[in-house]
């Protein structure tokens, strides 16, 4: 009889029992295990990802050819993710348009967020940003007269903020781009790149904005919680190599320190409801214990917490439809909204090589942007179009390998020696990276669905519907026109060496077809490392998926936390207010559920 025969859910190969039980160890999981262990409760985080040596993924990373953003991991293959080339390789998008067609974002979107399932989750390469919403955004109802409102407003998460910025290191100033706080940052500002200033000095001489302007960081600006003080490494997306950069292992492991249990390779499928609809177990497949057959096994506790991320979390409550209790709609689904009011941001993505008279040298300091522009956060403007955020990429083209791929142009023209060299120097020396992140509304279509499609444990895949409306759309060309207007104005051209598109009806329209994207890199894209709404809340549960703790409206011993409960998403970093809802929800479940210093089992 094989293992997985032997193995049931009515004879699971383990069985863990807990006051609390938590499904995703990243930066949610990760603080709310935390917070919830120092109060002396019995916590058991699952995920269904491997643990990371930071060692070994540097070494993959130098070993790598391609760099990619996943490069540095190793991904297993009972949890599969989008990959970076080929988002398509996991998500189902049947409405795209078919392969070399003109993109029509108006009607279906290619949606590129990307994300990892591993002990750390994609904090090991996000960006650093540590940024907060804005106080309209939580009230874009209200303000503005478009999207929704939330349940909470900014003051009401501004303690949490504060909690989750000294927890994790933040670095910043009153120069930054921010909304107004009651408290000073716990580390000096991240200083602007070199880049950054000789950019932002050729937009504010010339008229065309602001200067830019530094933006908090969660990266040590001076040694601080036993982690070392950045040292502008320039491989922090895809991995800090010294720890600089906060990641969600840093309170996994404080955690496990305090007694929290951390489980990899353990893939949750279904969620048990009992007879009165609280949650009463959930099933997960153990490839720890057998790689090849991953056994099943059973989670118990007292309260679950569903922590990830957007698809992952929306999946399982589709998943776990129609068997052991849950209703065929799914889980916490009686206001259908599970896995609707997907969001991600719109992005405006544009190179060129500045002047030879104007050397900015990029790749120096963190590769993520240390410098913005921040006209376009917040104002009356939302009335009309949406929220933008520029900013200026360390990176330039091509995080790790832009010098490379040079060196590859001057090989294939014949030229080595001091002439490779140089024609190395000079090209790298003068790229610049100009990208815009624009806010997207959420939209009940815009959803997550199970496929037809499978998994390689058989389970169906997340099918994707996702366009973008007006509003955004708006929001986009206004990004569009004045990255132009400041390529332009300084003399940057394209990678061809031509002169750029201008802000033309006629180069938008091309520009939003992508016939741009092939040949000058400069093109509309939609996802990233930004994934939010699925599980929206609300103080409604006809129109709500959890309430303004993120409890379940329908199970009330369940919490979905994360940015999968966002109705706004802005043009900021979504992390930091992930985390602050996730340290909100630890403190409800200890009023709600537990003594503040006794666990309930031991």
């Amino acid at each position: 009889m094989s293992e997985q025969t032997r193995y049931s859910e009515s004879n699971p190969q383990e069985t863990i029992d807990a006051d609390v039980v938590i499904i995703g160890a990243g930066v949610v999981g990760g603080m709310m295990a935390w917070k919830l262990s120092q109060q002396g409760l019995n916590v058991v985080i699952l995920d269904a990802g491997a643990r990371v040596d930071r060692v070994n993924a540097i070494n993959r990373f130098k070993s790598s050819v391609d760099k990619g953003a996943n490069s540095p991991y190793e991904m297993m293959p009972w949890a599969p993710v989008p990959d970076d080339d080929d988002p398509l390789s996991y998500y189902v998008q049947p409405n795209l348009p078919p392969e070399g067609a003109p993109q029509e974002p108006l009607k279906q979107m290619a949606f590129e967020g990307f994300f990892m399932r591993l002990v750390g989750g994609t904090s090991w390469h996000w960006t650093g940003h540590a940024e907060r919403l804005f106080p309209n955004d939580f009230t874009m109802k209200t303000s503005y007269n478009v999207g929704k409102n939330w349940p909470i407003n900014y003051n009401e998460i501004q303690p949490y903020y504060n909690q989750v910025e000294d927890a994790w290191g933040v670095a910043g100033d009153a120069s930054c781009i921010a909304p107004p706080r009651d408290k000073g940052y716990p580390m000096p500002v991240v200083p602007r790149s070199y880049l950054d200033r000789t950019l932002g000095a050729g937009v504010a001489d010339n008229n065309l904005g602001p200067d830019s302007q530094p933006i908090p960081h969660c990266r040590n600006s001076i040694p601080r919680d036993n982690r070392p003080q950045c040292c502008g490494n320039s491989s922090c997306l895809p991995i800090c190599p010294i720890g600089a950069k906060y990641d969600a292992s840093v309170h996994v492991h404080k955690a496990e320190q305090l007694g929290t249990r951390v489980l990899p390779n353990r893939v949750a499928y279904q969620v048990a409801l009992d007879n009165k609809g609280e949650v009463s177990g959930i099933y997960y497949r153990n490839f720890d214990a057998d790689p090849k057959t991953g056994p099943i096994g059973v989670a118990r506790a007292k309260v679950y917490v569903l922590a990830a991320h957007a698809v992952e979390s929306a999946r399982l409550m589709l998943l776990s439809a129609g068997k052991h209790n849950v209703p065929k709609a799914g889980l916490s689904n009686s206001s259908d909204q599970v896995g609707r009011n997907l969001m991600g941001f719109a992005n405006v993505n544009t190179i060129g090589y500045a002047p030879e008279s104007m050397p900015v040298y990029p790749y120096r300091g963190p590769v993520s942007a240390t410098g913005a522009f921040g006209q376009w956060r917040d104002g009356e403007f939302r009335k009309d179009y949406a929220s933008i955020a520029p900013f200026i990429i360390n990176a330039a083209f091509r995080f790790a390998n832009g010098p490379l791929d040079e060196a590859k142009s001057g090989i294939a023209q014949g030229l080595y020696g001091d002439e490779l060299r140089q024609y190395i120097d000079n090209r790298t020396a003068r790229q610049i990276n100009l990208h815009s992140t624009i806010e997207v509304l959420p939209h009940a279509d815009n959803r997550i669905t199970l496929s037809d499609k499978l998994d390689p444990l058989g389970l169906p895949r997340p099918e994707v519907n996702f366009k973008l409306d007006e509003y955004t759309l708006k929001g986009c060309r206004t990004a569009w026109n004045w990255h132009m207007s400041v390529f332009h104005k300084l003399g940057i051209r394209t990678i061809t060496d031509d002169p750029m598109p201008t802000d033309s009806d006629q180069d938008w329209e091309a520009f939003i077809r992508g016939d741009y994207a092939k040949e000058y890199k400069l093109s509309l894209s939609s996802g990233d490392a930004v994934i939010a709404g699925t599980v929206c809340m609300g103080d409604n549960p006809s129109n709500a998926v959890v309430n303004r703790f993120c409890q379940s409206f329908d199970n009330p011993n369940l919490y979905v936390v994360g940015t999968a409960n966002y109705l706004s998403v802005g043009s900021a970093s979504p992390s930091l207010t992930a985390a602050a809802l996730g340290l909100r929800s630890a403190e409800h479940i200890l009023s709600q559920f537990f003594q503040p210093t006794q666990g309930a089992s031991a």
